[in-house]
């Protein structure tokens, strides 16, 4: 992925690209499926995608994954909110992902 990722990063009119976006949200969902976790790198990349390209879904969903992972629920819930609104036919399962990470904040 990096080779990728880098040449995107690189070329002028691919540098804030939505396929740019989509590498880095690959590359972070690997980084939290690797073991052990990365999970700060996670973090850097989906940051960094969700800002090139706030309509894609998908990163929204991986961010949540990785703000959960890092112990920033509130964060978490906000990405979930934000996937919704990118993909509404997600809607149900945002909502009952919202509810589990609520879970998480009651003592």
């Amino acid at each position: 992925m990096k080779p990728v990722i880098d040449d995107l990063s690189s070329d002028p009119t691919l540098s804030s690209s939505a396929a740019l976006a989509q590498a880095l949200t690959i590359r972070a969902d690997a980084r939290l499926e690797a073991a052990p976790q990365d999970v700060n790198g996670a973090l850097e990349d989906i940051r960094r995608a969700t800002e090139m390209d706030s309509s894609i879904g998908r990163t929204w969903r991986v961010r949540s994954d990785a703000e959960e992972a890092a112990g920033n629920i509130q964060g978490a819930m906000e990405a979930v909110s934000r996937w919704a609104e990118a993909e509404p036919s997600f809607a149900t399962k945002a909502k009952k992902e919202l509810t589990r990470l609520s879970s998480k904040l009651a003592p």
